[in-house]
């Protein structure tokens, strides 16, 4: 929605905005099947495109694999995270014309906000899911934690179902805090995504939530150092 009112902004409605989902957070890392992307291949063999705008989280690695030659050699502008600060390998550029609009999440400055906002809590508890980006995030918060401040313990409840994550959430310290790194699919398969998570799990907590981007901002989330979506 945000793509489409800058693009009214500029030039009206002189345009057609196409737009596909591809649920890659539903497959593991290089494990897209190329079978479902042949069906965007086909849809858009005869359809004149000026300009592809790849969204999402390693959304590159499928488009470079599987897309035909008419898409992959487009212009291109890639919104995607960048956490090669955390050690993790990502492919943002599709081709020589491509523009990287990289988010880069800052753990730290999100974790030190948290901890200023409640120096009374002794306990910090990341809940994760288990889809492709979920563990992306805790990979990179796993990193981060090397420079986390060594006078608060940190738990990490992970491969988890959303009901233990919500009896977790209800039974959790009072001197704790929680952390939802990325929340979009528990170990039943079932598919929540951030907001949702968030949502869910700050209705059951007895202590704050906080989140990395602003994603879970309006559904639970405390606030702090977030990443905001509207501004990119």
């Amino acid at each position: 929605d945000g793509i489409r009112k800058e693009l009214v902004k500029a030039y009206g409605n002189s345009f057609y905005l196409h737009a596909e989902y591809l649920e890659t957070e539903r497959f593991p890392k290089h494990e897209y099947p190329g079978s479902k992307f042949e069906l965007y291949n086909q849809k858009y063999e005869d359809v004149h495109l000026d300009l592809l705008v790849c969204v999402g989280i390693d959304i590159i690695d499928p488009v470079k694999k599987y897309a035909s030659s008419k898409i992959v050699n487009l212009p291109t502008v890639t919104i995607d995270f960048d956490l090669r600060r955390y050690g993790l390998d990502m492919d943002l550029e599709l081709n020589e014309r491509t523009t990287v609009v990289g988010m880069r999440l800052n753990i730290l400055k999100t974790m030190n906000t948290a901890m200023d906002l409640f120096p009374e809590r002794d306990s910090i508890f990341f809940i994760s899911g288990v889809a492709m980006a979920d563990s992306m995030y805790l990979k990179a918060t796993l990193v981060a934690s090397e420079e986390f401040r060594t006078d608060r313990k940190y738990s990490y409840i992970t491969n988890t179902s959303m009901e233990d994550a919500l009896k977790f959430a209800r039974s959790c310290s009072d001197r704790g805090i929680i952390v939802i790194p990325g929340f979009n699919i528990d170990t039943k398969g079932v598919q929540y995504y951030n907001p949702e998570a968030i949502r869910l799990i700050s209705q059951a907590a007895r202590v704050p939530v906080f989140a990395y981007s602003d994603m879970g901002f309006g559904e639970g989330v405390v606030g702090g150092y977030l990443l905001s979506f509207s501004k990119i």
